[in-house]
């Protein structure tokens, strides 16, 4: 029988270590593959997110240069949009972006007139000159695009074999009301844009594709890295515009998810099992040695050990609360030998402010309840120690035989904690009076704190922002922006200086803010997180613009005044004389406007003033200029007119619009009559000469009867 014993045991023994190794081998083994596809989850939305950043940044450069081709007139508009793209794709051109241009009209096509390129990028020029509505789809994108005045992608076809895929970003150009007429144009090559976004990392570990979930059949548009096991797939959707591409991560054979669990299984197996092994072999050889030795070990010897050894005060005390054992390190803490404290009443060394609760969690061990808690301790020279108290009550049956105690000195961790707490507080108070916005964050972007001129910026406490992210407070394109500056802090690019941004706010006003970003580190020089100081720049920024508008508006009105009026001439004679299109002018004053002050004083004057200019300013377009020159005196610079029949038209239309009574703010009615000039521009005259036409024009209509225009008439003119 005891032979089969001896036997029987070793063999239970292996079996039970080969059961726990294979199911520790196999719990590792899902939660690896589980990792893996999470890893690979947050690795595709990362992925997803810089793509949306990188045609973002695109889109951008795209929106100016539709911006000045909206904003200036035909004859300008190509040569300052192309001077714009010139300077993006020179210095500040985003990541995959190959090229800036126009293409227009809709109706032929919408070809590409011009395309801006640099040298690293010599393919982006071959578009030029190439329809992007040849094909069916082509043409519905570039509608809805022109429709709805959002961007649009296109896919660019070439006929060169093997040539690189490119996209075509597309946002709508109108200079008409009724609809757009061309469209300004950003190149990316996609292929390029993608190995710059794709880090060596993830191509060793997956195999990633990119599908265009917005065109039928859902195109491939990216293949990158080995095959991978579909199976183990992560997919993440990248919003472009009207474009919705699905990133799909796939483990790459070796490195995937399901190998990194076999390879743990293998880790966790196989020592497993060797463990097992050598567990039964002792079991079956070495087992009665072990329990003899067993048997010669006493409770005493035990606790002798634990006590010469243990890295805290530990002791031993009866029923009656007092002193059996005690080791080394707890004569020190207590500051008297070993064998004073022998026979003691422990608790004559707890502060008498903390002898109630010592009571409390005494006669909880005494009945048979291990506890724990702080108290301060007096120590036999005097020293008052916090220390962290440990009790186990010894069983001898049913009944306490005595209380096992641990004391862990913490009166230096406390001194630390509540110097490490002051010195928080003191850079809390710090940074709260501060007038600039302070914040701090970690290597994942959450904050750690502010100062509460950041949380009044945000509209929410201290307690709502630690812990969180922008994305979680702000904004997604706002947070997204600054999710990428700290990136570039956090990777040891340098400190970062904003510009100043205009951030608009819940109630609709708008702010401007600029942030300085610098990285914080450890002792070793490691980067632990960055810390933010942003500047409110609002007060300056309205003063400034302020400041403009006072230069170049009259204060009455709100129109151009005489300066504005000069620069504005200026340029207009200078561009005309190049042969970009001639203007014409109209100056006209209130006739008998002294009567007006004299009878209804100066008040009434100036009311009647700004009426005038009022009606006037909604009677021309967005591209004419109206300035007030002084006293009742205005000009109308006309864009675009060339002949003195346009010139009357227009100005019989501002003759009905003054011609007007003028109801005053008193109640009184004033009826109000104007004499116009006219001058259109002729080369070889300056804007002195154009303006001394137009005056002796108006007063040619005085002396013909007031209430009329006169246009100045040459003897080059055709009419």
């Amino acid at each position: 029988m005891r032979r089969l014993m001896r036997w029987l045991f070793p063999a239970a023994t292996l079996a039970i270590c080969m059961v726990v190794s294979f199911s520790m081998a196999s719990i590792e083994k899902t939660r690896a593959i589980a990792e893996g596809v999470a890893r690979a989850k947050n690795d595709a939305t990362e992925l997803a997110r810089n793509l949306e950043h990188a045609f973002s940044s695109a889109a951008k450069a795209t929106a100016g240069v539709a911006a000045i081709l909206d904003s200036l007139a035909s004859e300008d508009r190509e040569e300052a949009a192309r001077d714009y793209a010139a300077r993006v794709m020179a210095s500040d051109r985003p990541d995959g972006l190959h090229g800036l241009g126009f293409a227009g009209p809709p109706a032929t096509g919408a070809s590409l007139d011009w395309v801006v390129s640099t040298p690293d990028s010599p393919d982006a020029g071959q578009f030029q000159g190439q329809r992007l509505g040849d094909t069916p789809a082509g043409t519905e994108r570039l509608s809805r695009s022109a429709r709805s005045s959002q961007f649009g992608v296109l896919r660019l076809a070439s006929e060169t074999p093997g040539f690189p895929e490119y996209k075509a970003l597309v946002m709508p150009v109108s200079s008409d009301p009724d609809g757009a007429d061309g469209f300004a144009v950003a190149i990316i090559r996609f292929e390029g844009l993608m190995n710059r976004l794709v880090a060596p990392s993830l191509i060793r570990v997956y195999h990633i594709q990119v599908r265009d979930l917005s065109d039928y059949g859902h195109p491939v548009v990216f293949n990158g890295g080995e095959h991978g096991d579909a199976r183990q797939q992560a997919s993440a959707v990248a919003r472009i515009g009207d474009r919705h591409w699905q990133i799909d991560l796939n483990p790459a054979p070796g490195l995937g998810t399901a190998s990194a669990g076999r390879t743990k299984f293998r880790q966790v197996f196989i020592p497993g099992m060797l463990a097992s092994l050598v567990l039964a072999w002792i079991a079956n050889f070495a087992g009665s040695r072990v329990r003899r030795r067993r048997q010669r070990w006493t409770l005493a010897n035990r606790l002798d050990t634990v006590f010469r050894n243990h890295p805290h005060a530990v002791y031993y005390l009866d029923a009656n609360r007092r002193f059996v054992n005690v080791n080394d390190k707890g004569a020190m803490e207590f500051g008297m030998p070993r064998e004073d404290l022998i026979g003691r009443p422990s608790d004559d060394l707890i502060h008498p402010e903390h002898r109630d609760i010592a009571d409390q969690h005494w006669q909880a061990a005494l009945q048979g309840e291990a506890a724990a808690y702080d108290a301060m301790v007096i120590a036999a020279d005097g020293r008052e120690l916090i220390v962290r108290l440990v009790l186990v009550p010894i069983l001898e049956g049913d009944t306490v035989a005595g209380v096992l105690g641990v004391a862990e000195n913490i009166t230096e961790k406390r001194q630390q904690e509540a110097e490490l707490d002051r010195s928080r507080a003191m850079l809390q108070s710090v940074v709260d009076n501060l007038p600039l916005m302070v914040f701090w964050k970690d290597r994942n972007g959450r904050y750690e704190g502010c100062n509460h001129a950041f949380a009044a910026s945000l509209g929410k406490t201290l307690t709502e922002i630690v812990g969180r992210t922008d994305h979680e407070l702000i904004a997604h394109a706002e947070a997204d922006l600054y999710r990428q500056e700290d990136l570039n802090v956090l990777r040891g690019a340098g400190d970062l200086i904003s510009a100043i941004v205009d951030v608009e706010q819940r109630d609709g006003s708008h702010r401007f803010i600029r942030t300085s970003k610098v990285a914080l580190r450890s002792p070793d020089g490691m980067i632990t997180g960055l810390l933010g100081v942003a500047e409110d720049f609002t007060t300056q920024v309205q003063l400034e613009r302020e400041l403009e508008h006072r230069a170049w508006h009259d204060p009455l009105t709100g129109l151009a005044n005489r300066a504005k009026l000069e620069e504005h001439l200026t340029m207009m004679v200078a561009r005309a004389d190049r042969g970009l299109g001639r203007f014409g002018l109209l100056y006209f004053d209130v006739d008998r406007f002294k009567a007006i002050n004299d009878t209804h004083g100066h008040e009434a004057g100036d009311e009647v003033i700004r009426t005038i200019a009022t009606r006037v300013a909604s009677t021309v377009r967005s591209v004419d200029l109206v300035a007030r020159l002084g006293g009742d005196e205005f000009v109308a610079v006309l864009d675009g007119v060339d002949d003195s029949g346009t010139l009357l038209h227009i100005g019989q239309v501002i003759l009905k619009a003054v011609t007007k009574p003028v109801v005053l703010s008193n109640g009184e009615t004033i009826q109000v009559a104007t004499s116009i000039g006219g001058a259109l521009h002729a080369v070889g005259l300056d804007s002195n000469e154009l303006l001394h036409e137009a005056d002796v024009a108006m007063y040619q209509a005085k002396e013909s009867g007031r209430g009329q225009i006169v246009v100045a008439r040459r003897k080059t003119d055709a009419t």
